[in-house]
C-alpha cells in the first residue's frame, strides 16, 4: 500500500531484495533499546566505552567513524560484542582529550 506521502508498506514494513539502489538511506530507531546507529565518546584518559544496544549480535558488523582529529593517533577498534546487550569500542591507550565517534550496526544474515 502507498500512502499520500509516497511511502510504500510491503510485508508489514519489511522489504527484501537482492539489490537495493537508493539515492539516500534514512535509519529510523523504532526500539529505543535497540538502536543500530548512534554517537559515542571515549572520554579523556579512558581507553574505551560500552555502548548499550540490544540490536547487536555475533553476526553484527559494527562500523565506527571518528569525529575527532585526535583519533588519527588512536585508531578506534570494536573490542567485544555482548550478544543482545552491548558492544565495546576502545583505543590502545588513554588520550588527553575526548574522542567522539559515530557507530553503525549492520547485521549479516
Amino acid at each position: 500500500a502507498k500512502d499520500l506521502s509516497g511511502n510504500v508498506d510491503l510485508l508489514d514494513g519489511k522489504l527484501r531484495a537482492k539489490i537495493l539502489e537508493t539515492g539516500a538511506l534514512t535509519i529510523e530507531t523504532v526500539d529505543a533499546a535497540a538502536p543500530t546507529l548512534g554517537k559515542a565518546i571515549i572520554t579523556a584518559g579512558q581507553t574505551g566505552v560500552v555502548i548499550d544496544t540490544t540490536a547487536v549480535n555475533p553476526n553484527s558488523r559494527i562500523f565506527v567513524t571518528a569525529k575527532s582529529t585526535s583519533a588519527l593517533n588512536f585508531p578506534l577498534t570494536v573490542l567485544s560484542i555482548q550478544d543482545g546487550t552491548s558492544f565495546t569500542v576502545g583505543i590502545p591507550a588513554g588520550y588527553g582529550a575526548d574522542i567522539e565517534f559515530d557507530w553503525w550496526i549492520v547485521t549479516n544474515n
